[in-house]
């Protein structure tokens, strides 16, 4: 009886302090998962808007799958990002033309694709917009360029201060903000073979 009566002074005395039944209990997780979700902020998925024969909503739950030669394309949603995979489905191998290859973000300015190679049986990724990848100090270039807008005329310099990966890694960073578009332009190479693929991505609010 002391352990009981001494629990109902602690419960009489700290009202943050709840006993509850298993059916509570899981109704409290339903509260603290919704809470949090709106804390994190708006959820957004995409859908393909051009060429209109491909259109189609793109979630987070299963990739959207489009196929065009020579290609397979895979695009999924995250934390309100665009995932883009490109399958070499074949047996030779591809190279994505970045001189060829670009992004242009919902203000109309244009952002540079990596060029790579996509081995026979295997895919490339790029994320929309790019993610932020930051590094520690163990990895920096003692000499680096630098470009600072943040005033009128804007600057561009050399330092011998340490230039982390990061910085030089996201020179060419952008968001995607509200529901808008982004255009994509992609040149697949196959041997001598060329295919451009254009796409728009409209990204709606959940």
């Amino acid at each position: 009886m002391p352990k009981y009566s001494s629990v109902r002074r602690l419960v009489r005395y700290n009202p943050l302090l709840l006993v509850t039944t298993g059916r509570e209990m899981c109704c409290m997780k339903w509260i603290l998962m919704t809470a949090m979700l709106l804390l994190c902020g708006c959820q957004y998925d995409f859908a393909i808007v051009k060429p209109t024969n491909l259109a189609g909503v793109i979630g987070a739950k299963a990739p959207l799958v489009v196929a065009l030669a020579p290609v397979e394309y895979r695009f999924q949603a995250a934390e309100g990002r665009l995932v883009v995979e490109i399958h070499n489905t074949g047996t030779s191998d591809l190279q994505v033309d970045g001189e060829r290859s670009s992004v242009v973000d919902p203000t109309g300015q244009t952002h540079p694709i990596r060029g790579q190679l996509i081995p026979a049986g295997a895919f490339a990724k790029f994320i929309l917009p790019p993610m932020r990848v930051e590094h520690g100090p163990e990895g920096f270039f003692q000499f680096g360029v630098w470009a600072d807008d943040n005033d009128s005329g804007g600057k561009v310099g050399a330092t011998t201060q340490p230039v982390y990966l990061g910085e030089l890694d996201n020179l060419d960073e952008w968001d995607w903000h509200g529901e808008t578009n982004v255009e994509v332009e992609l040149t697949i190479l196959r041997g001598p073979d060329t295919f451009v693929h254009d796409f728009e991505f409209h990204r709606h609010k959940l």
